[in-house]
């Protein structure tokens, strides 16, 4: 159960998480939990993205919904893009390209990734207005399960095996 806490505390703003100190390798453990996390983040989504299409414009809908998701996940994922963007698309060394991965400051590749990613994603909910919107929830839960699967079968920019830094 404590794993299970520790999954939700990483990856949420649930009030689920471990309050306190962390052990080394929790986060590691606490992987086998990232797919059940993922379907609760996504079931939650696509609850709000349901209720607010029976009263609202489609854009209304992909713009409130994101703003839960975000809130939901604290924009976990957006800050890695932000470094992601910064570092991959300036034209440095690969060590130098690292360096700017870890700055903590945003920088314009960083911004513009952000912009992009969270338009394509206000798009994307909105046009699910005229479906179901079971597609919503999918990408939640391959997201976390893919990344559980990953970590151990591949090395890390550093050279080290992923799951080692889990």
């Amino acid at each position: 159960m404590r794993n299970l806490r520790i999954a939700f505390g990483l990856l949420t703003t649930l009030p689920f998480g471990i309050r306190g100190s962390w052990q080394p390798g929790d986060s590691g453990r606490a992987g086998i939990w990232y797919p059940l996390v993922g379907i609760v983040i996504g079931g939650l989504t696509w609850l709000v993205w349901y209720a607010l299409k029976q009263y609202f414009p489609p854009l209304a809908v992909g713009v409130m919904t994101l703003v839960v998701w975000v809130g939901l996940t604290g924009g976990l994922h957006l800050d890695g893009l932000a470094d992601c963007c910064d570092g991959l698309l300036s034209s440095n060394t690969p060590e130098r390209r690292l360096e700017i991965m870890k700055d903590p400051h945003l920088g314009t590749f960083g911004g513009i990734g952000l912009i992009l990613v969270l338009f394509s994603k206000v798009v994307a909910l909105s046009i699910l207005t005229s479906s179901n919107g079971l597609g919503i929830a999918w990408p939640c839960l391959f997201t976390w399960h893919s990344g559980v699967f990953c970590a151990g079968c591949r090395r890390d920019c550093s050279g080290r095996h992923a799951d080692a830094c889990l």
